[in-house]
């Protein structure tokens, strides 16, 4: 009965022997006996246990008696029918059910036998042992998600499009996330097994993500894959540019059980996407455009330059033309309500989180309010969206000043592929406020109280000299022409400006270079 099993449970398509169930729902179990079954003389009794030290306490363990009826709160099983030796029964997983694999052993009890003494028992153990997976079409499960059309997209698509570029010229690549080939349930069974998380503790999608997005990177023991930002890849290795979906990443991991050399942002959310849809929580890769990294806590996004204009990048954090992270649809019950719905989870190595390379996840939601004291990692990804650009002039003794703070460069064109089509969705709003609202004004003032300089009070630096740079096309060899507009927006004096201008040349994977440009002191205006 696993063909039609796993056509009930929309697990048909995955490339494995064993019965594969969403959790939460029914599925038909047919036993052959030895002798005719007679419902007054025989009983049955199953038991499912998970991990290596199962256990009833755990959740890891249940031993499951005929019910009168089912309830998806718990494990159970009803007679459906018997005919001679065959018996068919229906049963039930919890909806709370850790997912992972199951054994299952078998009791037949017969309490009458033709000769006086104990019960005939025979135990038996299933061969195959079942799969049991997230259940997003059950209201019940923490997944679950009312749209068959997103059920469709963010679990069962096995392909997507990944934006990348910048912010004015970027285009979707596609991604094979292949979550139903053979080596990608044992991929994510082994990873997890690597993990620093109970086997009962797989039940939770809040806990079972935080573990994968450190499982995806190499940064700690156990880890899937290298990251690497450099021009150019040793012998031996794959250049981040050449993947083209997450199967042979896995593969290789799984085959060698060594971290595999490399990847970059994308290719780790291809590969968490991945592992997300093939356990069965929905998921989907997000591509953020100037995306900031915030090293220091502050929320804000620091430059660095000297009393000559020249950049001081050691000082400085980062801002990436774009960079990918996933979004996790599940309930959170371990936070106030209001934020189920979009979590943001993160496997690429930035920043440590608890000591371990992970990053989430936490509530777009919370993200968009500023609720950057909420787990996990909510300030981390508020910056990366919605995080100032602070100007720091560093003086020769070492001291510095605020001249400038750019409050709507970072978090742009926020992306991802819309449900059904190729077309890319716009998730921005989402996240941010729209930029010089009333509302995003108030969220930033909210984060600051919590930042890490909060007593400075930077945000208070005002100027009134508005610069605007306009974006024109460049060809290779030819020349750039860079429009400038610049406002006086103090009507009571006017004002001399010297312009210093830093050009930096640079990839996604390769280190910038810079070249520095300063004009002679412009009419007064």
């Amino acid at each position: 009965m696993i063909k039609e099993n796993k056509a009930n449970h929309s697990t048909d398509q995955y490339d494995n022997k064993r019965l594969i169930l969403r959790r939460g729902k029914e599925f038909k179990m047919k036993l052959k006996l030895d002798k005719e079954f007679d419902p007054e003389k025989h009983s049955i009794v199953f038991t499912f246990y998970t991990g290596d030290k199962p256990a009833i306490s755990k959740g890891t363990l249940c031993t499951l008696h005929e019910s009168q009826k089912l309830d998806n709160k718990d494990w159970g099983f009803v007679l459906e029918k018997h005919e001679g030796e065959e018996v068919t029964y229906t049963m039930m997983t919890s909806v709370a059910a850790p997912v992972g694999y199951y054994k299952v052993l078998i009791e037949s009890i017969c309490s009458v036998t033709d000769s006086p003494g104990s019960p005939n028992v025979t135990k038996i153990t299933c061969p195959e042992e079942i799969f049991v997976l997230f259940n997003c079409w059950c209201p019940e499960d923490g997944v679950f998600l009312d749209d068959e059309a997103k059920r469709e997209e963010y679990v069962l698509n096995d392909t997507g499009l990944i934006w990348v570029g910048t912010y004015r010229d970027f285009e979707p690549i596609p991604w094979n996330f292949g979550q139903y080939e053979v080596c990608v349930l044992e991929c994510a069974v082994y990873l997890l097994s690597n993990a620093n998380l109970a086997v009962g503790a797989r039940s939770d999608p809040v806990k079972l993500t935080r573990a994968l997005s450190a499982l995806v990177n190499s940064n700690d023991e156990g880890g899937m894959l290298w990251g690497r930002w450099t021009e150019t890849y040793p012998p031996n290795s794959t250049d981040p540019t050449e993947w083209v979906g997450s199967v042979e990443i896995l593969r290789q991991y799984l085959l060698n059980e060594e971290p595999v050399r490399y990847g970059q942002c994308w290719v780790f959310s291809g590969v968490l996407t991945t592992l997300l849809r093939c356990l069965g929580i929905p998921a989907r890769c997000v591509t953020n455009f100037e995306s900031g990294h915030d090293t220091d806590c502050s929320y804000s996004i620091d430059c660095h330059y000297d009393v000559e204009g020249n950049p001081v990048d050691d000082l400085d954090d980062s801002i990436w033309n774009f960079h990918v992270w996933n979004e996790a649809w599940f309930k959170r019950h371990d936070l106030p309500p209001g934020y189920d719905g979009w979590q943001a989870v993160d496997a690429t190595p930035q920043e440590a989180s608890e000591s371990i390379m992970r990053c989430g996840p936490c509530p777009v939601l919370a993200i968009k309010q500023g609720d950057v004291y909420l787990p996990y990692d909510c300030g981390f990804m508020f910056s990366e969206v919605n995080g100032d650009r602070i100007w720091w002039k560093v003086e020769k003794d070492g001291n510095m000043s605020v001249e400038y703070i750019d409050r709507n460069c970072i978090g742009k064109s926020i992306s991802t592929k819309a449900v059904g089509s190729n077309e890319r969705e716009d998730l921005t709003s989402a996240y941010k406020h729209k930029e010089g609202s009333t509302e995003e004004e108030d969220v930033v003032e909210k984060v600051n109280h919590f930042g890490s300089r909060k007593e400075w009070n930077v945000k208070k630096v005002n100027r009134d000299i508005q610069v605007e740079i306009g974006h024109e096309s460049a060809i290779m060899g030819n020349e750039i022409k860079i429009p400038l507009q610049l406002t006086n927006t103090n009507s009571k004096s006017s004002r001399t400006v010297s312009l210093s201008a830093h050009i930096k040349c640079s990839a996604y994977t390769v280190e910038q270079t810079t070249n520095n440009l300063t004009s002679k002191p412009s009419p007064t205006f």
